[in-house]
Parts: structure tokens; C-alpha cells; sequence
């Protein structure tokens, strides 16, 4: 395996995977990886997992997925994200919910561990909101040298060592070094928070030990149309 590519966060946009997708098809990637938030938010959550499916992208499940899933859990979002994944849901085919409901809540591959939140059992965690000593304390838990995290919708890299954590803007390609521990934000395909319109994913170089932010552009207007005229909460159109 020399290459593989690492989404997050599709939330049910068709136009800003298929862009990512024809994308990643011209760098000669082996592997497809999906951190999970599949759906929710956006107007085509069966087309998307179609999608994933038909390019044999390999997914966890994001804490969307999970409220697919169970209600109780479900009621503890935001009153717009409930509108959105209750709408996603009547669009889902049975064949999709059985989908879903196979995922796993973390990866391991090629020596990196693959998760949606901070921890396989903390999905809807916000790497941002842990403190320098609890991020610490999470990478030691982290039995991988490298770790890929979605949810922020926001890229970043954490780096760790002996010394401590050194928290690094992520816009563009990185070396990873070999005596270092790293935690990877890997940004959103569908609903992108670095301040443009842009699919962000990232190609992580497993031969070379780097890893690369990708910036995709898209048709977001058509997207934002598609949510409008699907009943979705208005914000998430105005988001993109």
C-alpha cells in the first residue's frame, strides 16, 4: 500500500463527494477510508452510500449514523440536525439502514488507527474542546503511531512527543516523523468550516510518511438548491 485517501464528514452531499471522488482518481490512490457523518445535514444520503459502496470506500460511523440508529441517542442533538437526520432517514432504503447499522466505530489499517470523534466510544467528541493535558492523555491511549479523527469538519494536525504537543496548521502537504505521535483532523468533504466553499480530504503517502490537505471545488449552489427544496433546515444550506 503506498497511498490511500482519508474522508470525513460527506453529511449527504452528493456534488462535493463525486468532486472528491473524481479527485482522488487522479492521484493514484490504492484506499478509500470514510471517518464516519456519511449523512445527516444534506439532501442525498441513499445516493452517497451508494456511492461509498460502489467505490468499495471503506466506512466507520459517525455519531449521524448512530442517531440513524437510536432514537434515544438522536434526541440529544440540536433541533435542526434531528429535522435533517429525520428526513435523511424516510430517504434511506432498508438495504442502507442495514448498512449503517454494520459499521464499526473505529479502524485500524497500516498502523494507524481510525476513528470519528476522540475516542471510539467518544464519536461526538470535539478534538478542539480537549485541553493540552487531556489531549496528551488521549494520545497515550492511542496505541497507533498515527491517528485520523473527523467530526470538527476542520483540518489540523496534533504532534506529539516527549516533550509535549505542538498543534499545526494543516494547508499543505506534511511530513510525518518517525519518533513522533501524531492525531490528524481530516476536515469534511460535505460541510467544510476552514472559511471556503471548498471539499477538503486528505492522502496520506504511507511510503513517504506524509500527508496532504486537498482542497475541491464544487457546484455548492446546486447542493444549497437541493436542501432547500427538500424541506432541510435552511442553515445548512446557507452553511455551505
Amino acid at each position: 500500500m503506498d497511498k490511500m485517501a482519508v474522508i470525513s464528514d460527506i453529511h449527504s452531499n452528493l456534488e462535493a463527494l463525486t468532486a472528491v471522488l473524481n479527485d482522488i482518481s487522479g492521484q493514484s490512490i490504492q484506499k478509500i477510508v470514510s471517518l464516519g457523518d456519511n449523512i445527516g445535514y444534506g439532501p442525498d444520503p441513499e445516493d452517497v452510500l451508494l456511492k461509498l459502496k460502489s467505490y468499495l470506500v471503506t466506512s466507520i460511523r459517525g455519531n449521524h449514523e448512530f442517531a440513524i440508529l437510536n432514537d434515544n441517542y438522536k434526541r440529544l442533538f440540536n433541533v435542526n440536525a434531528i429535522t435533517a437526520l429525520d428526513i435523511n432517514r424516510k430517504k434511506l432504503s432498508g438495504s442502507s439502514i442495514q448498512y449503517i447499522s454494520s459499521l464499526d466505530s473505529s479502524l485500524g489499517l497500516y498502523g494507524a488507527l481510525f476513528i470519528h470523534g476522540i475516542s471510539s466510544n467518544l464519536i461526538d467528541g470535539y478534538i478542539f474542546n480537549l485541553s493540552d493535558a487531556q489531549l496528551i492523555k488521549r494520545a497515550k491511549k492511542i496505541h497507533k503511531r498515527i491517528a485520523f479523527v473527523g467530526h470538527t469538519h476542520l483540518l489540523k494536525i496534533y504532534e506529539f512527543d516527549n516533550k509535549g504537543l505542538k498543534k499545526k496548521e494543516f494547508t499543505q502537504r506534511t511530513s510525518l516523523l518517525n519518533d513522533k505521535k501524531y492525531i490528524i483532523n481530516a476536515g469534511s468533504v460535505g460541510q467544510p468550516r476552514h472559511g471556503a466553499h471548498e471539499a477538503t480530504y486528505v492522502i496520506w503517502d504511507i511510503q513517504k510518511n506524509t500527508v496532504e490537505p486537498r482542497f475541491v471545488t464544487y457546484n455548492y449552489h446546486h447542493t444549497a438548491m437541493k436542501i432547500k427544496q427538500a424541506g432541510l433546515p435552511r442553515i445548512y444550506a446557507d452553511i455551505l
